[in-house]
């Protein structure tokens, strides 16, 4: 079984905030008041995950070689 290591992301804001998940580019938009996870997993060793904030967007980045991440909502896997 992979490591995984969950990140919760809340927007408390009042406008929608992209999420970027790094280094894919992958973004998506979380809306005011809604949170997600974003998980990083790696098969061999525990996966770090750092947050850089910039307005309303906030990057994610998944820093081992070899990881991989998945994005949660709602209980559901949304990428």
């Amino acid at each position: 079984m992979p490591f995984r290591n969950p990140l919760l992301v809340r927007n408390g804001s009042d406008a929608p905030l992209t999420v970027v998940v790094e280094p894919w580019a992958t973004e998506f938009e979380l809306q005011p008041g809604a949170e997600c996870e974003v998980v990083a997993t790696h098969p061999d060793l525990f996966p770090t995950l750092g947050i850089e904030p910039m307005g309303h967007q906030v990057i994610i980045w998944v820093n081992e070689g070899g990881s991989l991440y998945e994005i949660w909502q709602g209980g559901l896997q949304v990428d």
